[in-house]
């Protein structure tokens, strides 16, 4: 009976997963991939042109899962605003809780993508995020700027400031992951994050600390 090409795909790709898991991406091996999904490496190449490509396609749907997360985390046209534009303290734990799921649903994957794929294109990922958090929370502060008279200041922060922070929050989420923090505990140290970062963002742009 012909076996049929999505399920041969499927294989390659389960097998390039252990693989990753087990080696990472620079040690892992087209061939060893072959042996794990019971084919040869001459099909795994019919389907997957490189090892990198192989490796996007086992990962990449957690890379645009957790740009989605963060791009919603960062949006300044969020619902559940006060009255200056600022996200409310009850929206921005909710918002943690979304990513903390997220990140616990995909640890496999995510640790990929960290720790594991030195030599892949997505070796600066980390930094990419950084990134794009930044360019989101300084949108969110423009926002602030042009929403009221009162946080006139939010369109005076620094660059520098929005890109620490956002390397801050992207990097706690990195620990957890390092150290295999179990959900519960997770949950507990997003919402500590959430109380440690609210009252002082909330200060730099002009406003109370008011939850």
């Amino acid at each position: 009976m012909q076996v049929k090409k999505e399920e041969i795909e499927n294989r390659i790709l389960e097998g390039a997963r252990r693989e990753f898991v087990a080696k990472g991406f620079s040690r892992a091996s087209m061939r060893a991939i072959a042996k794990r999904a019971g084919t040869s490496l001459s099909n795994v190449y019919n389907y997957f042109e490189s090892k990198d490509r192989l490796f996007r396609a086992v990962v990449g749907p957690t890379v645009d899962g957790l740009r989605a997360v963060v791009i919603r985390e960062t949006s300044p046209l969020l619902q559940d605003l006060d009255e200056h534009g600022f996200k409310r303290f009850e929206r921005q734990k909710e918002m943690m809780k979304i990513i903390v799921a997220y990140v616990d649903e995909h640890r496999e994957d995510l640790k990929l993508i960290f720790f594991k794929s030195e030599g892949s294109s997505l070796s600066g990922f980390h930094d990419e995020l950084i990134e794009e958090h930044t360019r989101g929370h300084a949108r969110c502060f423009r926002k602030l700027g042009k929403r009221s008279p009162k946080t006139g200041g939010a369109t005076r922060v620094s660059q520098f400031f929005i890109h620490n922070t956002s390397g801050f929050f992207v990097n706690a989420f990195v620990e957890m992951l390092m150290h295999d923090v179990p959900l519960k505990d997770m949950e507990r140290y997003a919402d500590e994050l959430v109380r440690f970062s609210y009252p002082g963002m909330r200060a730099v742009v002009g406003l109370g600390n008011e939850e």
